[in-house]
């Protein structure tokens, strides 16, 4: 597990992502993140900042590849909160978007 620690411009507050190595490809990775703070974009902002965007990211991606696709590449797969009012813990899970599945199915056939 590898966390991502950083204030990105001088005026926001701090932002942190621990990361995890799910399945390395060829020129992509599968990776599962999870969020310590939770801040607009964070995720997006500190995997371009690393120098590994979202695939199809039209914001902070690579331009160039993100023309032939519209659909981010990015899943929440769970996430877990207390609700404000009733003040129970609720865990919502979801299945991956078909896109999702497809990209994975064609990521395999490049290693």
């Amino acid at each position: 597990m590898y966390n991502y620690n950083k204030k990105i411009k001088k005026n926001l507050k701090q932002t942190i992502n621990q990361y995890q190595l799910i399945k390395k490809y060829s020129k992509h990775s599968l990776i599962k993140i999870y969020l310590i703070t939770g801040k607009k974009h964070q995720i997006r902002i500190h995997l371009t900042h690393i120098g590994h965007p979202i695939m199809y990211d039209q914001k902070y991606g690579n331009k160039l590849i993100n023309e032939k696709n519209s659909n981010i590449l990015l899943h929440s797969k769970s996430i877990k909160f207390k609700c404000p009012i009733s003040k129970k813990k609720l865990h919502i899970k979801a299945q991956y978007h078909t896109n999702f599945k497809i990209f994975i199915r064609q990521l395999k056939g490049e290693n």
